[in-house]
């Protein structure tokens, strides 16, 4: 390292730790900056050499091109969809994410939401809280045995394969569709899409970040009470077209960890409606997997440091120039 360089991490990734201390350690200067915006991006990052970012920084063309001191962008979690990496690489700026830390705990939160939907214990929990027994048995008695639904995984990549490993015993039939072709699993059967949507009784989203899956048109191919739950990415689903299908009983139920505006808002129509339960993208947090998480990127930023190239690289034709 020719020069004392600087390392600027988002302020929303908390505050810096000990597992973080080990970049100093290496001789870097580091510092916790509000990067919420653009704005924020560009002014905080105007001596970055490196970035280290979240779920949510939004580090796209405009920013990437305005920050000339950047020689590597980490992405603390498994998706880089808010980093633009096409223009990351025609600047020549690798980008890094984490992508192994949380696929335990994201899979057992997509199977947790799942069993917890299907077997209607937050209706219960509601109707106990309010000391109406009849109610909790009443709704109990409408649940479905796991062993006769199906099960759909759109998305078969290691966190949707990770729900399959966990679910084959659970459910009758485990269906999974790819747009990549992907290695035949045991007790999974690959399908189409369109297949899938129409198979299922409960359906796990675990896409990457792109186009919308379940807009109005997949809704109406889905059979009457489906069950969906998405751990992935928000703009995955049409919000408004999934209150219309819970609205006309084709979604029975639906539990979202992640929203397609975070935190949402106070008058946001998710909140009001009881047939959709959140939990606030907690999918990935976990006892382990939280210092995975840090120590990931940690890796990342002192490989950079030490003139190594990263373990993973969203493109991996892209290596950091010499620090």
């Amino acid at each position: 390292m020719s020069e004392r360089m600087t390392v600027v991490m988002s302020e929303r990734l908390g505050a810096i730790g000990e597992a973080e201390q080990a970049i100093v350690r290496a001789g870097a200067t580091l510092r916790s900056a509000p990067l919420w915006t653009e704005d924020d991006l560009v002014t905080e990052g105007a001596d970055a050499d490196i970035l280290i970012v979240g779920a949510s920084e939004p580090v796209n063309r405009p920013v990437l091109a305005r920050l000339p001191r950047l020689r590597l962008v980490v992405r603390r979690g498994v998706g880089v969809d808010n980093v633009d990496v096409a223009a990351a690489t025609e600047l020549g700026i690798p980008v890094a994410y984490v992508p192994s830390a949380s696929v335990e705990e994201v899979s057992d939160h997509a199977l947790a939401l799942l069993l917890a939907s299907e077997r209607r214990l937050f209706d219960i929990h509601d109707a106990a809280r309010a000391g109406d027994s009849a109610e909790a048995a009443k709704v109990g008695g409408q649940s479905r045995r796991f062993a006769d639904l199906t099960l759909g995984i759109i998305g078969f990549g290691r966190i949707g394969r990770a729900l399959a490993r966990k679910s084959r015993s659970v459910f009758g039939t485990v269906l999974a569709y790819d747009p990549m072709p992907a290695s035949p699993e045991a007790g999974v059967t690959a399908v189409s899409l369109d297949e899938l949507l129409a198979s299922s009784d409960l359906i796990s989203l675990h896409a990457p970040g792109g186009p919308v899956v379940l807009d109005a048109a997949a809704f109406a191919r889905l059979r009457p009470g489906t069950v969906v739950v998405n751990t992935a990415r928000g703009e995955l689903i049409d919000e408004d077209a999934l209150r219309a299908a819970i609205a006309g009983g084709t979604v029975a139920r639906a539990a979202l960890d992640v929203t397609r505006e975070e935190p949402l808002p106070d008058g946001s129509p998710l909140r009001a409606e009881s047939r959709i339960r959140l939990t606030a993208h907690t999918g990935a947090k976990g006892s382990r997997s939280g210092p995975a998480l840090r120590q990931g990127v940690v890796d990342a930023v002192l490989a950079a440091l030490a003139g190594e190239t990263p373990a993973y690289l969203a493109d991996p034709s892209v290596t950091p120039r010499e620090i």
